[in-house]
């Protein structure tokens, strides 16, 4: 997962891989950051990486912030709870899971991607 925050727009945008492993936890990090700091999931697209040797879809997501401070602290949280490859630490996994129990959240959003 790779994430880029526009200060301008007070945004938070996602490229989540559609079909990797860790697609639930990832989505449930992004339920996670919108719940904590007060954001709104805008709309989902789907879009195809032809960088790598073979085509990969990507799950584009946009999370939007009232003000700068919940912006700023949604931006802070990325990045210290992400690596530079854009893993969820692993000692953070636990969150994710009291956050967002079974992935319903997360199933949900990805049904929503799908639709």
């Amino acid at each position: 997962m790779k994430f880029y925050a526009q200060q301008q727009r007070h945004v938070v945008q996602f490229h989540v891989h559609a079909k990797g492993k860790t697609v639930l936890d990832e989505l449930s990090f992004i339920v996670l950051v919108s719940t904590k700091f007060d954001g709104e999931i805008g709309p989902l697209r789907k879009f195809w990486d032809t960088t790598f040797p073979k085509k990969r879809r990507f799950l584009h997501i946009e999370v939007k912030f009232s003000d700068w401070a919940k912006f700023d602290g949604a931006s802070y949280h990325c990045n210290r709870n992400l690596t530079e490859d854009g893993d969820i630490k692993p000692d953070y996994v636990g969150a994710l899971e009291r956050a967002d129990p079974s992935h319903l959240q997360a199933e949900a959003l990805l049904a929503r991607a799908r639709g």
